[in-house]
């Protein structure tokens, strides 16, 4: 069981995995960057496909987890049955998150004030570890601290980063693993991944 974390966790940081959708094709992964660490392209591939198959078996089913998120992020069940939500997992110390910052800042920005989005930041950094980085980063939106098994439940075991997109608690997106650099995050968040959520909003 350690020797398969360590894989995945080598997986997470070197490439984007999973990105699946009901409305846009799979987002294609992005290649390999070098790793120090001694395994095989074999394994990672293996590890890849693993996690393309489950993300895509998520997609259309409902999410399990509402009662436990609606419980950790003080807001009523009702809430997250009406609004198109998106489920950030990050935490500060996680490269591949802070990659991601500009692009979930941009997207957070352009969708704060439609009543039909819900944005939630989950993290397992304790309260002060929480308020040092939203104040270094300069965020828009303040990250819910959970602890940590809770917060790998709540996305699947996926890692971090994992992003989800919830239509009346049901699935619809499943994105997990970050992308090499600031700038291809960036023009996925404010592409595909809004292009997914626009869709979702104009059939609300």
């Amino acid at each position: 069981m350690a020797v398969i974390l360590k894989y995945r966790l080598i997986v997470f940081s070197i490439l984007v995995i999973g990105c699946n959708s009901s409305t846009t094709p799979a987002d294609k992964p992005a290649p390999p960057l070098k790793t120090q660490h001694n395994v095989s392209e074999d394994v990672i591939q293996s590890e890849i496909k693993k996690f393309q198959t489950r993300s895509k078996s998520l997609v259309g089913t409902s999410y399990p987890f509402l009662k436990l998120l609606s419980k950790e992020a003080g807001i009523p069940g009702s809430v997250f049955e009406q609004r198109v939500v998106i489920l950030n997992f990050s935490f500060a110390n996680c490269k591949p998150c802070i990659l991601e910052l500009e692009g979930i800042s941009l997207l957070y920005n352009k969708l704060k004030d439609n009543k039909n989005v819900l944005f939630l930041s989950i993290t397992p950094d304790d309260d002060s570890t929480v308020n040092a980085f939203v104040k270094q980063h300069d965020l828009p939106y303040m990250p819910v601290s959970v602890e940590r098994d809770i917060g790998n439940k709540l996305n699947f075991e996926s890692g971090y980063p994992t992003n989800l997109i919830l239509k009346r608690g049901t699935i619809k997106r499943v994105c997990s693993g970050g992308f090499p650099t600031k700038q291809q995050s960036t023009n996925f968040f404010m592409g595909s991944f809004l292009a997914t959520i626009e869709d979702l909003l104009d059939s609300m």
